[in-house]
């Protein structure tokens, strides 16, 4: 699966062969998200063939496809395919035509290397489910299935690829390092850069209301939040953000664009909230106040005019993203919440501290720290800093859910977003698999070649705008609707600072 026959009539070299099997190879595995390991191409000379049309002998250079077909392949994709593969031919074979390319829909079903076939459109599932059988068959000498672990591998550095916009745009932009190791300066800093942001995005519309409300902390710390309701409606969903900034810099504001989009959008209560920073408080001060708040909003949410039972999801953004996977986690076991969370949304998240944390199986696709250690915006230097200003506790599961006894089943579903130029790109990408494993229903948007948090540092680029976009389309799949573009558009009027 997939095969392909190509049968020529004029004389072929066997470079042209083989760069004909390439070219169908890539062109398949392209438009399909097929792995090239399935991919089969046998290369014939029908010259001293008589073969017929209208009752004629006929001689041409034809390709006939055996494929599966199914509700996720449509005309387009097949038309698409044939066009390729013509101006394929034509670069490798000039003088002469491809006469015709023909598919047939006429793979069933089948085995392979004793693992049945998936059907059409769900080889990224099959291979999510079978990726430990593969890792065996490669370490015990299967050069396909080794061929198919470093497939893999390479398509995820491809990831790692920077978007021409953003290279083009860096050539006359450069953009200067954050003193990591300086946080007083750095926090000015970028304090200095929300309030702007801020003051840029100006007041809410009419169609949202705003307030802050005070919360005690287990040490006696009043925290605050930042209450964002529709006008005149009560009863939505409670989605709850939490902001991002390597546990060092970031505040309760950073969000509110966001957070007034979502709120009109879904006609739900949507909080902001906060937590104490390092190294001023170290760790575990941060997951303690995002447990207290969320502990808190889930026993006073109908105060606050919201009904969890028609949603209730907690998300955030990097560092917001690691509280969000560990304290929903730590709730889950603890059975702690007054009403279940329905979802959860990582945006960039930390996941693995340290490789240790990794599953065997997925170590050797966990490489994004070393590949993207300069990356712009988030780089090795900076995690490092992280590190040393938090001060935590690799073994906590407040710091890692893969530290928890019994981590990832019954978790709510989960909406999954990564940076493909991030160091943490891995992190949020091996989440996500393990989750599905374990019956974890999941949502993945990846942004191939921008650095972390892209959305916020570099809204003029086109891959910021897509990724609001995609944002409220996650969220309208956690809250089991839908949204339109149109409404997209209308209630997100800025990307969130970071």
């Amino acid at each position: 699966m997939p095969a392909y026959e190509v049968e020529h009539v004029c004389k072929l070299t066997d470079d042209q062969k083989d760069q004909l099997a390439e070219a169908i190879t890539k062109i398949h595995s392209q438009q399909f998200s097929t792995p090239r390991l399935f991919v089969n191409v046998r290369i014939t000379d029908v010259s001293d063939q008589r073969t017929y049309v209208a009752g004629k002998q006929y001689k041409s250079n034809r390709i006939f496809a055996y494929v599966r077909h199914g509700p996720s392949r449509t005309q387009s994709d097949y038309d698409a395919v044939s066009k390729a593969l013509e101006n394929e031919w034509a670069k490798i074979v000039p003088g002469t035509e491809l006469r015709l390319v023909m598919f047939y829909g006429a793979i069933v079903a089948g085995m392979e290397a004793g693992l049945y076939l998936p059907p059409a459109g769900q080889d990224a599932a099959w291979i999510k489910e079978n990726w430990e059988t593969f890792v065996k068959k490669a370490e015990g000498g299967d050069e396909h299935f080794a061929g198919l672990i470093k497939q893999t591998k390479e398509e995820v550095a491809k990831l790692g690829e920077m978007d021409p916009e953003l290279a083009e745009w860096l050539k006359t932009n450069p953009i200067p390092k954050g003193n990591w190791n300086n946080i007083k300066e750095f926090r000015a800093m970028r304090d200095e850069m929300g309030k702007q942001k801020l003051a840029a995005l100006g007041p809410a519309a009419p169609h949202v209301e705003e307030s802050f409300q005070n919360i005690t902390m287990r040490d006696g710390f009043e925290n605050q939040i930042k209450i964002h309701k529709p006008t005149g409606k009560t009863g939505g969903p409670l989605l709850v953000l939490i902001f991002g900034g390597g546990f060092v810099v970031g505040d309760i504001q950073q969000l509110t664009p966001y957070s007034r989009g979502l709120a009109r959008a879904f006609d739900a209560v949507v909080v902001n909230t906060a937590y104490r920073l390092a190294p001023e408080n170290k760790f575990p001060t941060a997951p303690h106040d995002t447990e207290d708040t969320l502990l808190w909003l889930a026993k006073n949410a109908e105060s606050l005019g919201a009904d969890p039972s028609k949603g209730f999801i907690l998300g955030g953004v990097s560092a917001g993203g690691n509280l969000t996977a560990c304290i929903a986690q730590k709730t889950l076991e603890d059975k702690s919440l007054a009403h279940p969370l329905t979802g959860l949304w990582l945006c960039v998240p930390l996941v693995f501290p340290n490789k240790d944390l990794v599953p065997d199986k997925y170590k050797d696709v966990w490489f994004s720290h070393e590949q993207n250690a300069d990356a712009p915006i988030l780089d090795k230097t900076a995690i490092d800093a992280v590190g040393r200003h938090l001060e935590p506790d690799q073994k906590s599961p407040l710091y890692s859910p893969f530290n928890s006894k019994n981590p990832h089943k019954g978790l709510p579903p989960t909406y999954v977003q990564v940076d493909g130029l991030d160091p943490l790109r891995d992190d949020g990408l091996i989440y996500e698999q393990v989750l599905s494993e374990n019956g974890v229903k999941t949502k993945l948007d990846i942004w191939p070649g921008l650095p972390h948090a892209h959305f916020s540092f570099l809204p003029f680029l086109s891959g910021s705008k897509k990724a609001i976009v995609d944002t409220f389309v996650g969220f309208a799949w956690l809250l089991k609707t839908e949204v339109s573009l149109e409404k997209i558009q209308e209630v997100m009027v800025a990307p969130a600072s970071g």
